[in-house]
Parts: C-alpha cells; structure tokens; sequence
C-alpha cells in the first residue's frame, strides 16, 4: 500500500494532511489525528502516531488510510473490494455511522 510515506512517521502524515486544509496549530491537528485513529479502532493512538508505516500490519495500514480520510469528514466513503471479514462487521458501520457520513462498498462477482 503506498498511501502512505515509508521515510515518514504517522504522525507527520497525519498532521500534514490536517494543516494542509484547515488552518489549525500542530497541537490541534495532532488531537484530530489521535481521534482519527481511535475512530478506526487503532489502539495505544499516542504510540501509533510515533510508529512508521513498516511497524504496522496490512490491515492497519489501511485503517490509518482510512483515519485519514476520516480527518476531513467526508459525507462519503467509497470501499474498494473490502477483503477481510472485519472490513464488513456491524461495529465499523456504526463508527462510520458516528462520521455522520455514508460508506459504499464495491465488491467484484
């Protein structure tokens, strides 16, 4: 997955991203980060916005992709070929559900 910058911690990513659209001091943007984070399920936020991409799994890569997108509350959330049954479980709609957003999910038959 390359949304995500190798060299870079997840907290400048995250953060760079929060600046880059909302005139918001880092402090700010790092609490917005941190949310994001919880919002997608990540545990211990605070040691995961220090962690690079490498130090993650997969899945949890796609969900600080996914906390990202999250960042700029979007109205909605387009899923690409979700493909591990916790991407579909009730609890992630309801978090979706708490964005006050929408999801679609796109599936290959």
């Amino acid at each position: 997955m390359m949304t995500l910058n190798p060299v870079l911690r997840i907290d400048t990513q995250m953060i760079e991203t929060v600046q880059a659209h909302l005139k918001v001091g880092e402090t700010e943007a790092r609490r917005r980060a941190r949310a994001a984070l919880v919002q997608v399920g990540i545990a211990s936020p605070d040691e995961r916005l220090r962690a690079y991409p490498h130090q993650f799994s997969g899945g949890m890569r796609q969900r600080v992709a996914i906390a990202i997108a999250l960042l700029h509350k979007p109205r909605l959330i387009v899923a690409d070929e979700p493909n591990h049954p916790r991407s579909t479980s009730p609890s992630r709609a309801r978090s979706c559900s708490r964005c006050s957003g929408s999801a679609v999910r796109a599936t290959r038959r």
